[in-house]
């Protein structure tokens, strides 16, 4: 017997779904060509290349393994993707004390 809830996580990953193609259809007008899309036009500042590196890592498979992972073996299992989500904010939130400071250029370039 699955313990699987229509209600509950039927709307999870419907909410997340839906969520996901709205952001397409919404970022679609800056999609042009195929190169924009597969590289980003190879405009991508630093962090920007950081932000989606972390969202990959951290996609849809990772969440749910350590959601999973906390439910069978309580708050030890799920650490691992608390830490992941701590350093996430806080790389996010540290990303403009670093770039006032000059210590990664946005535009590459050396000074």
């Amino acid at each position: 017997m699955s313990s699987f809830s229509w209600l509950i996580d039927g709307s999870v990953v419907g909410l997340y779904l839906l969520a996901t193609m709205t952001a397409g259809v919404l970022v679609r007008k800056y999609v042009s060509k195929v190169d924009h899309f597969l590289v980003a036009g190879r405009e991508m500042n630093v962090f920007l290349g950081i932000a989606s590196l972390a969202a990959t890592e951290f996609g849809i498979v990772t969440c749910m393994y350590t959601a999973q992972n906390g439910y069978e073996k309580g708050i030890a299992g799920a650490i691992p993707g608390m830490c992941q989500a701590v350093a996430m904010v806080l790389g996010s939130l540290l990303k403009p004390a670093v770039h006032q400071a000059g210590a990664a250029g946005g535009d590459g370039e050396q000074s």
